[in-house]
Order: structure tokens, then sequence, then C-alpha cells
């Protein structure tokens, strides 16, 4: 679990763990939502796994508390995050 939980050694911001990378990678609805992750929609990306995934996937909540805490973006996301449900 602690491997999961580890930053993506492929990205530059430690917010992308392996989970959340290969969750990315394995889901074509997200692949189309944020089609460059890591890259410009990353922290898109990001902000929706933090607030939006924990109620979908448990193993991600897992996963997450293996890590601190992670403040929240300074600027406001480009996407309404509580309207984007992608479907499973």
């Amino acid at each position: 679990m602690d491997w999961l939980a580890e930053p993506d050694p492929r990205c530059d911001n430690p917010w992308l763990v392996r989970y959340l990378r290969a969750t990315h990678t394995v889901r074509a609805d997200l692949r189309a939502l944020w089609p460059s992750v890591p890259g410009i929609h990353c922290e898109d990306y990001l902000q929706w796994c933090y607030s939006e995934l924990a109620a979908q996937d448990p193993v991600w909540m897992l996963v997450d508390s293996r890590r601190g805490p992670r403040k929240t973006a300074d600027r406001t996301s480009k996407m309404a995050l509580h309207q984007i449900r992608p479907p499973n």
C-alpha cells in the first residue's frame, strides 16, 4: 500500500501518486476528461480525485490515508468539480 501512495516518478507533482496515475491510465472516462495527466490537466484531475474519488473508490481512501494532508490549490479549477461524475 505504501508503494501506491508514493509520488509517480514520471511526474513533477508529488500529489500524483502511483495509484492515481494507474487509475487514470485504466479508466477511459478519466482520460477523456483529463487527457494530459501528467501535464496541463494534472491539477484539475487531482482536485477531482481528492474531492470525489474517495466516495467512489474505497481503495483510494486507504492509499490516501498513507499521505499527509493536501492543501487545496490556490487557484480555482476551470471545471465545476462537484458536477463531474465520470461513469463507473
